[in-house]
């Protein structure tokens, strides 16, 4: 599967978050939540460029990018 677009994010628990995504080839209510590793591994342009995308964010997304960032920095 080829990441389409990042549309949101979500912590589950202090160390992981997922990422609602839409797939290339599929209808966008096919959309799913998946794994911020799993998905960085997959492609890690897609994910940086939505994580930092965050980082300026309003709406208290900025704590989310400091989050993710850390976490992104522990996958090998």
């Amino acid at each position: 599967y080829e990441i389409e677009r990042i549309l949101d994010h979500e912590r589950q628990d202090s160390d992981t978050y997922c990422l609602k995504v839409t797939w290339f080839g599929f209808e966008s209510i096919e959309g799913s939540w998946q794994p911020l590793d799993d998905l960085y591994r997959a492609d890690r342009v897609i994910v940086v460029r939505y994580v930092d995308s965050l980082q300026n964010d309003a709406d208290g997304s900025s704590i989310a990018y400091h989050e993710m960032k850390a976490i992104l920095n522990l996958i090998p």
